[in-house]
């Protein structure tokens, strides 16, 4: 029951136009129950009722606190843009604009070609935030690049593929804290914004310009 609630839940956000058939919902409880059982997971086949699914969306609703409310990977860069831009005084709110902007179309382009489970939204956001620094020229390669890994980076980084308009050098005092404002505004450690920069550095070479150019 609770499989099937959490399915019809997660229906019911994707769309509020159509009404699932109870008696479909009923069917598929039946089919993993019975599913359940002869995989040796559950004890019986338990039959539901309509009321015993209602019952259980509710408790997983509860569970929840009914906040069913999914991080994307816009509203993690958001957040992240927007503490940085806190951090520094608004002094890097052009090129952040801009970061935000084509990290978004990236976005878009990403989903096509791989999972939430492969790319974890939040750990996306934190390396296109890495990533557009480093393009800006806010933010060395060397701050967020493992040493075994300089090879490698240095070609997806050469091309520019994820860039800025304009290109706004921080003052000095900026520029040698902003690993450490990075780290505050994406709450991550040195090595997690490397591993996450890296991957995403590896998926934004598999894809033309043309796909991150802003709408």
């Amino acid at each position: 029951a609770a499989v099937v609630a959490i399915c019809y839940i997660l229906y019911k956000k994707h769309t509020s136009a159509d009404l699932v058939d109870t008696r479909l919902l009923l069917s598929a409880a039946d089919w993993c129950a019975l599913w359940l059982h002869e995989a040796g997971l559950a004890a019986s086949a338990q039959t539901l009722t309509a009321m015993d699914l209602l019952v259980q969306e509710v408790d997983v609703l509860q569970a929840l606190e009914w906040r069913t409310q999914v991080p994307t990977v816009h509203s993690w860069l958001t957040a992240f843009c927007a503490r940085l831009d806190a951090a520094t005084w608004g002094e890097l709110k052009v090129p952040l604009d801009s970061i935000l902007d084509q990290g978004i179309s990236f976005a878009r382009a990403a989903q096509q070609h791989i999972s939430a489970l492969d790319a974890p939204p939040r750990r996306v956001a934190v390396g296109v935030l890495c990533h557009g620094l480093v393009a800006a020229r806010l933010l060395h390669v060397d701050m967020i690049c493992p040493q075994k890994a300089a090879a490698e980076w240095e070609p997806l980084f050469a091309d520019g593929t994820i860039d800025t308009d304009d290109q706004h050098p921080p003052s000095t005092n900026l520029q040698a804290c902003m690993l450490d404002l990075l780290q505050l505004a994406a709450d991550a450690t040195a090595a997690s914004l490397q591993q996450d920069s890296l991957s995403v550095a590896r998926l934004v070479s598999y894809f033309p310009p043309e796909f991150l150019v802003p709408p």
